[in-house]
């Protein structure tokens, strides 16, 4: 049996590991970049193919009004008939170069800005990847469990279109995917005033105070991740993927000089029949922290978006989601996507009072032009009236509405 001493690394080696991972990125880039760069100049690219680089973005977007009236920001928003706000505005990087890909994404937000994703991907053939970098973790179903602007829940606690920094596998072989990856730490904070909640996935992380008051000093590190997807195929009907995701890592608690963990597991159904699209997915999660005494042990700080909120450390995730996609010729209208997707959180705690959150709404395609139109009804939803909803919530929460047109030009 392992000490104490064993079990938990001192604060000077978690940063000589830290130090020693950023070393290698570092070095990474140092030999692949410039090479990509040096080719650049070279009449045949340097080896009979030319780099390729691609710059995009886009700009969004959101106009927005909430049924709810207890937060001053909705009844400024309401009383004014909505708001029509600035999203989001977005620079995408794609390069490539023999078998070595880039890929990097940074958003800027109203107050805070931060990068979305960015790594390097080397393709040893048409069956094996890696990437090294900020990439989007391998668990529930990608690249999102949801149709709609506002994800699902697991999204709100890090579990859908999820970004950490590290090193991951990607593996094709007939109808199986596998993915596997270890993440040294959470994608990292940016720009913004928050003490550390300035990035765009949520991730346990340290606070000075939550919403709720609570302050936190814990954050992800060390985590493990495996997706095993089988593809079913039925002819011209369509196709069922199947899978199941797995996620462990630490959590560090830098007053402490302590370890807790966190693990995650999922199943998933991502079928594809006809113009139909059908989303099940069911989720554990459960969350483990170290603490100083008189901090509750039975929820953590989650944040993103420049803001921190609590979330209860264990409970269960469900998923339903349909889509129907309509092909049209209005204009520059060429789809219609009708959707509703519900998602709860059912907590393990008996005092806890559940999430639920429901997004029923029409994603509408028009050459460069995206818009998500939807009806978004929460009840203990962070984002939908109830910023304490993930943690314990309140009691006979009431059903809100927030209606939320995304209009974003993509370049």
């Amino acid at each position: 049996m392992k000490t104490k001493k064993n079990r938990f690394l001192t604060q000077k080696d978690l940063l000589t590991k830290t130090s020693t991972f950023y070393i290698l990125l570092i070095l990474l880039f140092s030999f692949s970049l410039p090479q990509m760069a040096k080719a650049a100049y070279m009449p045949d690219g340097g080896g009979g193919k030319k780099p390729k680089f691609d710059v995009g973005g886009a700009l969004r977007f959101n106009y927005r009004y909430m049924t709810w009236k207890d937060e001053t920001y909705a009844k400024i928003a309401n009383a004014q008939g909505g708001e029509f706000l600035l999203d989001t505005f977005r620079f995408d990087i794609n390069g490539s170069y023999k078998g070595l890909k880039l890929s990097t994404e940074y958003r800027f937000y109203a107050g805070y800005n931060m990068l979305h994703h960015g790594y390097v991907e080397y393709d040893v053939n048409k069956n094996n990847r890696f990437q090294l970098g900020i990439s989007q973790v391998p668990f529930n179903i990608q690249p999102y469990a949801s149709h709609n602007w506002f994800f699902s829940i697991g999204y709100y606690v890090g579990l859908e279109d999820n970004y950490d920094a590290g090193l991951k596998y990607i593996h094709y072989h007939g109808p199986w995917t596998i993915k596997a990856a270890f993440y040294k730490n959470s994608g990292g904070n940016y720009t913004g005033h928050s003490l550390a909640s300035s990035r765009y996935s949520y991730d346990v992380v340290p606070a000075r105070k939550s919403l709720a008051g609570m302050t936190s000093n814990n954050r992800e590190v060390n985590q493990f991740d495996l997706k095993i997807a089988y593809t079913i195929k039925h002819g011209k009907l369509g196709s069922t993927k199947l899978s199941f995701s797995g996620q462990y890592g630490q959590l560090y608690n830098d007053k402490l000089n302590e370890f807790g963990n966190h693990n995650a597991w999922a199943l998933n159904l991502n079928g594809y029949y006809g113009r139909f699209n059908v989303q099940l997915g069911a989720i554990r999660m459960a969350q483990n922290p170290k603490t100083l005494p008189g901090i509750p042990n039975d929820r953590v700080v989650m944040g993103a978006y420049d803001f921190p909120y609590e979330v209860a450390a264990k409970g269960n995730i469900y998923i339903v989601g349909l889509a129907y996609k309509v092909p049209v010729k209005w204009g520059p209208i060429t789809s219609l996507n009708f959707y509703n997707d519900f998602s709860m959180y059912d907590k393990d705690k008996k005092s806890f009072y559940n999430t639920f959150h429901n997004v029923t709404g029409c994603a509408i395609s028009a050459g460069k032009v995206y818009t998500y139109i939807d009806f978004a009804n929460g009840k203990n939803d962070p984002w939908l009236g109830q910023f304490t909803g993930l943690g314990p919530g309140v009691k006979n929460a009431k059903w809100k509405l927030r209606f939320n047109v995304n209009i974003g030009y993509y370049f």
